[in-house]
């Protein structure tokens, strides 16, 4: 199986850190794509990752065809509506925590990503506190059919 094409949206200190080097190092995922905004001279991914698309905008990105999966790593806000366009598009999703700002945009993105039979996971650098809308999601997925772990 050839490894996913991924699409990394933001280009802060957690994808630099956490996010890029698991994709470059994953032999399931091929970096593809990334987004940032504003380049400076000292932080531009056009410069770190010479032959990866650099883009100015998340929908670019959500509407590029190559795109297998998309990695949100941009400001809390953006991650439902990121998360969102991307599955209507196709894609599979990984965003960072928090998943989303509300309980109901998270419960909307995994009956979404149930609806268009894609993968959707969030992604924790570190430990968080977990409180009953985290527990149901995970309910709610394993009633869909899919395996849950959580390491507490």
């Amino acid at each position: 199986m050839s490894p996913l094409d991924v699409a990394v949206v933001g280009y802060g200190f957690s994808a630099k850190i956490f996010h890029l080097p698991f994709i470059r190092h994953s032999p399931g995922f091929r970096l593809h794509a990334i987004v940032q905004r504003t380049p400076r001279s000292d932080d531009n991914p056009e410069k770190d990752f010479p032959g990866v698309r650099v883009y100015r905008g998340a929908y670019n990105a959500i509407h590029d065809e190559e795109v297998d999966v998309l990695m949100i790593t941009s400001t809390n806000d953006s991650h439902f509506p990121f998360s969102r366009d991307a599955l209507e598009k196709g894609k599979h999703v990984i965003a960072e925590r928090p998943f989303t700002v509300s309980y109901a945009e998270a419960v909307e993105l995994v009956d979404l990503a149930a609806e268009k039979n894609k993968q959707l996971a969030v992604y924790h650098t570190q430990g968080c506190g977990f409180g009953d809308a985290l527990i149901e999601l995970c309910r709610r997925s394993a009633v869909q059919g899919r395996t849950v772990t959580v390491d507490l």
